[in-house]
């Protein structure tokens, strides 16, 4: 076995590592666009570097270091045994492309405008960050419509588009999921009206989804929601204050998950006047629940959800003693915290 001492090659620049790309090139190239640095020529008998290169020592980041590895493997040596050198590459301008209110590493990148002046169009953004990022964090920007497509050369797991004024979102928004497992969602704090049906039905599964104060969202696009996720997993659903008007919650909204081993469901801040004893049913595995604004709650509604472990109810409950309805939590063995929120009146 031909064993290699690589020498460890330093990319120091103003802020952080600079992204790099590697390519192996046997005969020399112009590459005067780019800065480039070779690693030495490593003869496996003495594993010293070659005569005409410049020798010393560096520092690597892991993936870099393993990418090379990589690369050493699937690379022939030459006639005399020796492994040829290997460029890298990198685009010294990277940082100054996105803008300073974008911050990337090697997987994620976090992107927060701070003025109107840095409310690029989401297109223009997109275009702009690296391919192989798994996680995007967009924050206070103006977009509007999610459209179709917009993701596709990434792999994202995670996508967080929060407070940017996301009005609609389009059917084939996230189409790109189709390839990724237990994705996380959050698109909290913006203005959604519209949500095609079918947008959330990419992927294989989801760990999270975050639609928290999207006022103006309504019951029909919640329930096109929760369409989307029928027979699909889906384990922490937050729709907090999203405009939900229920008369009678039973056992209908719920079904569509009811093979989606859901443990987390927050549904406070919306309006359900009453709440059937077959309610939970569907998600019955859940470990925590938040729910409030309801007027009547059936006593044995909450005991068939035996797993329970953190149940908040939020306003529906008068102050006067008299007023407290009767609810009963003698199935709930594994619950570990209960607040009840009183109403002022």
């Amino acid at each position: 076995m031909i064993h290699l001492c690589f020498q460890i090659i330093i990319l120091w620049v103003m802020i952080g590592m600079i992204p790099i790309s590697i390519s192996y090139q046997k005969n020399k190239a112009d590459l005067r666009s780019k800065k480039t640095m070779i690693i030495p020529s490593l003869d496996p008998g003495t594993a010293k570097g070659s005569r005409d290169q410049p020798t010393g020592t560096y520092e690597m980041s892991e993936t870099t270091m393993n990418s090379l590895q990589n690369l050493h493997k699937e690379t022939k040596n030459d006639d005399n045994g020796i492994i040829p050198p290997i460029n890298m590459e990198y685009d010294s301008n990277f940082n100054n492309q996105i803008g300073d209110f974008c911050d990337c590493t090697s997987l994620s990148c976090k992107c927060k405008a701070t003025s109107k002046k840095e409310h690029w169009p989401l297109e223009t953004i997109l275009e702009l960050l690296p391919q192989n990022i798994t996680s995007l964090q967009l924050d206070n920007f103006d977009f509007g419509i999610l459209k179709n497509n917009m993701f596709k050369k990434f792999k994202l797991h995670v996508i967080s588009i929060r407070n940017s004024n996301l009005t609609g979102i389009e059917v084939d928004a996230f189409q790109n999921l189709n390839k990724m497992v237990k994705t996380s969602i959050d698109l909290s704090s913006n203005d959604i009206q519209f949500i095609g049906p079918g947008a959330f039905k990419h992927g294989n599964g989801t760990s999270r989804l975050n639609i928290n104060y999207n006022y103006n969202l309504g019951l029909q696009n919640v329930e096109n929601i929760l369409k989307d996720f029928e027979n699909r997993e889906l384990h922490d659903l937050s729709m907090k204050e999203c405009g939900i008007v229920i008369d009678t919650l039973d056992e209908t909204f719920f079904k569509p998950l009811q093979t989606s081993k859901l443990k987390s469901l927050d549904l406070s801040g919306n309006t359900i006047r009453s709440i059937a004893y077959n309610a939970f049913k569907p998600i019955k595995a859940l470990t925590k629940l938040w729910i409030s604004n309801f007027m009547y709650i059936s006593p044995p509604t909450m005991n068939i959800l035996e797993n329970l472990q953190d149940f908040r109810l939020f306003g529906g409950i008068q102050k006067s003693t008299a007023s407290i309805p009767t609810l009963d939590v003698s199935g709930l063995q594994h619950l570990k915290h209960l607040r009840l929120y009183l109403s002022d009146s």
